[in-house]
């Protein structure tokens, strides 16, 4: 399903730099959290990993790694300092963009696999936003 960016990874093209990382991580995840990931949030962390997708000097543009989305939303102390209200309760924030600024995945809902930046959906779901994103890092800002 990721082809296009598995083929620029493998290239070393420098717009990408990603790690792969177990099954048995996300796995552990979902356990802390309770639910599952999005299929096509699982998928990408299976097939390529988690990483970073650069083009910008001011933002991060991480795809964040399975524990991390776990520490977010189970209120671990790392992102204590963010402002939880601000995000929609039924998304699942996956995507690091700068400081407290990230981008959900819908869990349900009639915008269900939706990637929201607050309440602006900015791609219809996963692989449409892997794809904005290759084209433009910060096509959503």
């Amino acid at each position: 399903m990721f082809e296009k960016l598995l083929k620029e990874i493998y290239n070393k093209n420098n717009k990408y730099e990603f790690y792969k990382i177990e099954d048995q991580e996300v796995n552990v995840a979902e356990e802390r959290m309770g639910y599952l990931f999005p299929p096509m949030l699982k998928q990408f962390y299976s097939e390529v990993g988690y990483g970073f997708i650069k083009g910008s000097p001011s933002f991060i543009n991480r795809i964040m790694t399975p524990s991390d989305v776990a520490d977010f939303m189970c209120g671990d102390e790392e992102y204590q300092y963010v402002d939880k209200s601000i995000y929609n309760e039924y998304g699942m924030v996956f995507f690091h963009i700068s400081g407290e600024d990230f981008l959900t995945i819908e869990l349900y809902g009639d915008n269900e696999g939706a990637i929201k930046y607050f309440d602006e959906v900015i791609a219809v779901d996963f692989v449409e936003f892997i794809e904005k994103m290759m084209n433009d890092p910060n096509y959503f800002i």
